[in-house]
């Protein structure tokens, strides 16, 4: 074999290669948002509940509600729970917290925001620190 030869069948054997991979390449996916649908067990706090199934605990992305011996605690949780004990949830997963919470944005059957509903109600605010104004409060 020739050094000719040789360079042609090697750079042939390149141009295999190089083909296959680019048939193999795959585009990244777009980012998935993932969501949870499942019933509520029980209400934490005002910004805080657990849903049927083996999920963490679901704590509402960018909403502030007093703890539950803090003044204003109980109603606020009062609330919530009024709002979706026992109702089915879209909760939409943002990240995880510290405490190994799920923090999501939770959506009733009919579309509705249930931070934006705590806010509005007044038995919430905006945790700005972390909604970065999503909800128009900051």
């Amino acid at each position: 074999m020739t050094s000719a030869s040789l360079a042609l069948w090697i750079g042939g054997i390149v141009a295999l290669v190089l083909i296959a991979w680019l048939l193999s390449y795959r585009a990244p996916r777009p980012f998935e948002v993932q969501t949870i649908s499942a019933r509520v067990r029980y209400v934490i706090d005002g910004d805080t509940f657990e849903l049927f199934g083996n999920y963490p605990r679901i704590r509402l992305f960018g909403v502030d509600a007093p703890e539950m011996k803090s003044r204003g605690g109980s109603v606020a949780r009062a609330q919530l729970a009024k709002l979706i004990q026992g109702r089915s949830l879209d909760c939409q997963i943002i990240t995880h917290d510290k405490y190994g919470r799920i923090v999501a944005r939770c959506t009733l059957p009919g579309g509705a925001d249930i931070g934006k509903l705590m806010i509005e109600s007044g038995f919430a605010t905006e945790y700005c620190r972390y909604s970065k104004g999503f909800y128009g409060g900051c």
